[in-house]
């Protein structure tokens, strides 16, 4: 509130009282406009609000979910032909066709007390009372079955036309139904030759072993031009020849050597578990990949260098001047190699792949 000036004398009670009051109702008003029409103040002057961008629509989801509570087996088809998302077409076709076309293994598999469900998805999350599972479907346009039972862990994968109909079933039975290890089963059904297969065994090597119980496991056909697990070649000396085989025996393995001539290396090495050397591979049958291979001065040079020690570079420089005999290369396909090479009564690994 001002205060109030007189010009040419002091300003009387009457007009000091007029002043005041006159005053008064000036702040009254002003104080009303700044108020809203409900008495309450009125907010500052201010720009309109921008609208905010509608979100941007969510892709469908891809994922189909299901819980399990029987033997169950989820046959999929994949919805998209791949990461980038192309549709493979429309998902009511893609699964009315999925359905023809395994309308037979439904009715043998829900006739043995297996519950059959369909799915068209580029994955699944399947719970059992594990817990849940997230699966890829695979790529492409191939139909995939996901075993689950309630007391497995996790869902397994088959692909159709990786195994014969009988094997599907078989699979079934053993993976929905017992707490058989695949592995186990897989390693009852592997191919293993005895001595009497190869007949250019030297005789007494052959008595030998069938005396041992010694079988050789059999890579599966489309690589048996790699190894059929026997192998000859001077593996002591140059010029001397000598044999070995991948035994196995009551599920152990190991690579067994036939000396054509006296050696102090040892004549057994690298011990391995049977079921161990199988691999599952895309949906497939477990198969045998463990296999042995002869190395000669020139496969040996092209083989990676492990380490430096002193013997590795003895035994290199021996092969690389012209001094050194063959090697036998211990492989197991995807998990790794080695190359092992006698010298001075021990086998010295060379090196290998990964």
């Amino acid at each position: 509130m001002g205060t109030l000036t007189t010009y040419g004398g002091a300003a009387t009670p009457a007009a000091e009282r007029l002043w005041v009051v006159v005053s008064l109702l000036l702040w009254i008003h002003a104080t009303a406009c700044r108020q809203g029409p409900n008495g309450q103040a009125a907010p500052p002057s201010q720009r309109p609000p921008i609208a905010a961008a509608p979100p941007s629509p969510q892709p469908p989801t891809q994922d189909a979910g299901r819980r399990v509570t029987d033997p169950t087996v989820i046959i999929a088809a994949r919805r998209t032909w791949d990461a980038r998302g192309a549709s493979r077409g429309p998902v009511d076709s893609l699964r009315r066709a999925l359905e023809a076309s395994t309308a037979e293994l439904r009715r043998t598999l829900e006739e043995r007390g297996v519950s059959v469900f369909f799915e068209v998805a580029d994955s699944l999350v399947v719970t059992t009372d594990s817990g849940s599972e997230g699966v890829m479907v695979p790529y492409g346009d191939s139909t995939s079955y996901f075993l689950v039972s309630r007391h497995r862990r996790r869902p397994r994968m088959l692909l159709a036309g990786r195994q014969t109909g009988a094997q599907l079933l078989g699979d079934v039975a053993s993976y929905l139904f017992t707490n058989e290890d695949p592995l186990d089963r897989a390693a009852r059904a592997l191919k293993r030759l005895p001595a009497s297969a190869f007949p250019e065994l030297p005789a007494a090597f052959a008595r030998e072993l069938d005396s041992l119980g010694c079988t050789m496991p059999q890579l599966p056909p489309v690589w048996e031009s790699f190894s059929r697990n026997v192998i000859t070649g001077s593996f002591a000396r140059r010029g001397q020849t000598d044999w070995a085989v991948l035994c196995s025996r009551a599920g152990v393995t190991r690579i067994l050597v036939f000396w054509g001539s006296p050696s102090t290396c040892p004549r057994e090495l690298e011990f391995g578990e049977e079921k161990q050397e199988l691999e599952e591979i895309a949906g497939g049958q477990p198969e045998y990949l463990r296999w042995i291979v002869r190395y000669d001065s020139a496969g040996i040079a092209g083989i990676p260098v492990y380490g430096s020690e002193a013997e590795v570079m003895a035994a290199r420089t021996e092969v690389f001047a012209g001094r050194g005999h063959d090697g036998i290369g211990d492989v197991f396909d995807e998990k790794g190699s080695s190359t092992w090479y006698c010298m001075n009564g021990r086998w010295i690994n060379l090196g290998g792949g990964d």
